[in-house]
């Protein structure tokens, strides 16, 4: 299945969330794409 986002942040840690989260607030679609199944695990 292909989808169109507006924006893809790649990485999750704490810019990624907020770059997402501001993208959200802008009215933008995004999605973020992270390389470890949760954020406290490639720390």
């Amino acid at each position: 299945m292909i989808e169109d986002y507006d924006v893809i942040v790649i990485g999750g840690r704490p810019g990624g969330e907020v770059a997402a989260e501001r993208c959200s607030h802008a009215g933008l679609s995004s999605t973020a794409i992270e390389n470890y199944d949760s954020l406290e695990e490639g720390q």
